[in-house]
Formats: C-alpha cells, sequence, structure tokens
C-alpha cells in the first residue's frame, strides 16, 4: 500500500512510501481510497498538526513523520462489520494514501462513525463517514466540488453562524484575510447573500488575486495587503483571518487599535509567515475551531439540523463555483505530491482545485 508521509518538523518534505496492509480485526472495514482533494485547507492542517492533532487522526510507525488528512470518496473492498456491505462507497476524512482500515460503530442508514481506539478522544465531526449508497441527497456529478469544496464550505458556514449568534460581536465592519482562499470565498458569498448582515464586508488580498475578488462581487470594498492602512476605516471590527500571515496580522491590529474588537484565525495558507504574534493591540487573536461550533448548535438545535443547514448552503454555493472554479485532476499519488507542493508555495490559482485519483 502506497501512502505519503510528511515530515513534521519540515512539512516542505514529503515522499511516497510502500507500506504492509494490515490484516483485518473482527468488526473491521477496509476501504479503498478513491480520490481525494487538496486545497489549503490541508496545508493549515499540517501547520497546526501538534497544535489541534491532526497527526494523530492516521499515525504511522517512522518517528518524525506524519499523514496530512484529506477528504475525499472510498469503497469497502473487504468488511468484517455486519450492516457495512462490500462495494459501499463512502465520503469522508481519509488519509493521503491508498488504503484505510475503519471500525465502524454507531452504523446507521446514511452514515457510521470510526469507533477505532485512537480516535476516541478526537473531534467526532472528522470521525463521521457519508454512505453514499443510501443517501437520497448524493449527486455523483459533485463529487469532486465534494471533495474540494465542503470541507471549505462547512467552515465558512460555521464562522458564518459563528458571527451571526453573536451579533457581528458589535462590529460595523468584518474584514476577511485571504479573501481569495475558498474558505472566504464561501463566507463572503454567505455574508453577501444574507440581506439581514448589516456590517461592511471587507476582502484582503494581494494585488495579484485583487481582480479576482472583485469579480466575485461578494465584498463591500476589497483592499490589498499594501493599502491596510489608508484604505481600511478605523470603526469597530471583526478580523477573520484566513492565511495565518504574521505580517498582514500585526498591520491590522497596529492600525485598529481597540477598535479591533474579534480577531479569528482560521487558516494558515501563509504557512511560512506563520509565527506568533503577542501583545498586539486590540483583541487578541483566537484559534476559531468549527467543531466547537457545531457541537453548540447540536446542542441548542438538536442532531442532524446545523448538518441540514450546511449541507443546503454547501451545495447552493458549490453550484455558484461552477462559474470560477477549475478542477485539475492527478492520476496518482506522485501527481498528488506534485499538487501539495503546488499549494505549498503558494503557485496554486485561486480559480483551481486540486483531485487526486488513487489510481
Amino acid at each position: 500500500m502506497q501512502q505519503l508521509l510528511v515530515k513534521k518538523s519540515d512539512i516542505s518534505q514529503i515522499r511516497n512510501v510502500d507500506t504492509p496492509s494490515l490484516t483485518l480485526n473482527e468488526g473491521d472495514v477496509r476501504l479503498r481510497v478513491e480520490s481525494f482533494a487538496l486545497t489549503a485547507n490541508n496545508i493549515t492542517y499540517a501547520v497546526t498538526g501538534d497544535l489541534i492533532g491532526y497527526w494523530k487522526f492516521f499515525p504511522v510507525a517512522e518517528d518524525g513523520w506524519g499523514i496530512v488528512p484529506v477528504w475525499g470518496h472510498a469503497v469497502v473492498i473487504e468488511t468484517a462489520c455486519e450492516g457495512v456491505d462490500l462495494g459501499e462507497r463512502l465520503y469522508g476524512y481519509f488519509p493521503m494514501a491508498e488504503e484505510l482500515i475503519v471500525h465502524p460503530t454507531r452504523v446507521r442508514q446514511n452514515a457510521f462513525t470510526d469507533g477505532s481506539d485512537h480516535r476516541s478522544q478526537l473531534p467526532a465531526v472528522y470521525n463521521e463517514y457519508l454512505r453514499l449508497n443510501n443517501s437520497q441527497n448524493h449527486d455523483i456529478g459533485l463529487e469532486d466540488l465534494q471533495s474540494i469544496l465542503y470541507p471549505l464550505y462547512a467552515t465558512s458556514y460555521m464562522i458564518y453562524d459563528y458571527l451571526l449568534d453573536n451579533d457581528y460581536f458589535g462590529a460595523q465592519q468584518i474584514l476577511i484575510g485571504s479573501a481569495s482562499s475558498k474558505t472566504a470565498i464561501g463566507l463572503l458569498q454567505l455574508l453577501s447573500d444574507d440581506d439581514t448582515v448589516t456590517p461592511k464586508i471587507v476582502g484582503l488580498t494581494s494585488n495579484r488575486n485583487r481582480d479576482f475578488v472583485l469579480g466575485l462581487e461578494a465584498c463591500d470594498q476589497v483592499v490589498t495587503y499594501d493599502s491596510i492602512e489608508e484604505d481600511i476605516e478605523k470603526i469597530p471590527s471583526v478580523y477573520v483571518d484566513m492565511s495565518g500571515n504574521a505580517d498582514v496580522r500585526v498591520q491590522v491590529h497596529t492600525h485598529l487599535q481597540a477598535q479591533l474588537l474579534v480577531s479569528s484565525s482560521v487558516g494558515v495558507s501563509h504557512w511560512d509567515k506563520f509565527r506568533p504574534t503577542n501583545d498586539l493591540p486590540g483583541a487578541k487573536p483566537q484559534m476559531f475551531f468549527a467543531p466547537a461550533q457545531i457541537m453548540k448548535r447540536h446542542d441548542e438545535w438538536g442532531p442532524g439540523v446545523i448538518q441540514g443547514k450546511t449541507l443546503a448552503a454547501w451545495r447552493d454555493l458549490a453550484i455558484k463555483s461552477k462559474s470560477w472554479l477549475t478542477v485539475k485532476e492527478g492520476k496518482n499519488l506522485d501527481d498528488g505530491i506534485t499538487a501539495y507542493q503546488e499549494l505549498l508555495s503558494g503557485k496554486s490559482l485561486p480559480t483551481e482545485g486540486h483531485v487526486i485519483r488513487t489510481g
């Protein structure tokens, strides 16, 4: 079995290794990973692998190396679990590898949970696998977009819900960093489409991507990183940081001072400019963790409600994305290395999405 390993201390190092397939235990299921997406979200997983625990999902024996989780599709090729059949197709959280063994628990008609011991203390949202054969809402024509966009747009929706849930923290403007990133695009679109949203929506981006962000027509104002001091109003603000670019964060905090009410970090697409920033003016930067907001809504609204809202929002956003998104297809795991390095170097265009077939 082939799998892609990334060095934890230097995420630019990635290699394809052959490892023996493990034997199934009672209740286990072997999955063949058919395809998965690679986005800036996966770079965030690698950068924060130790901080948040992403390296723990798919542990490997080789010390100092790990597997970056990805979202994609798989098929059941061997089963020792009653109720999970050969040939079933699934959507969920996978390793960058050809195979994965899971231990299904809470098996329902449309989903099951991986109950493997090493995942029991990890966020439940990442342990759910959708059973596509039994899903009435599954659209095979949207599968590539599901892999690329659903995890990102699900996060977009939870940030949007978080802002609404807190009445925008009293802000008069919402600043969204790395506005050309797909998670940012989802958030911008949700805010733009909601007529009840009162704060001004400001997209922060590079000069290179300025025209693309303007073309989305989802911002009240587009500001480039080199004009933050000149163009951003000093009014009560929320900053949603998709990039992790410490230089931009310092500029925003220094410019807005006490007017910055919330500074929420979501992604680390600018991983090479990520560093701790302490003692900044304004609100203390806090990491946004979507599963926490999901659990809050689960407790308030009951099972399945927030998932239904997220799914409805994702489908609408995915269909709209067809006007600007091109899927770049890789045919094997070696192509996955190329795509990963392209994302890591910042060369991937905002109009592109990578889907890797495992062969």
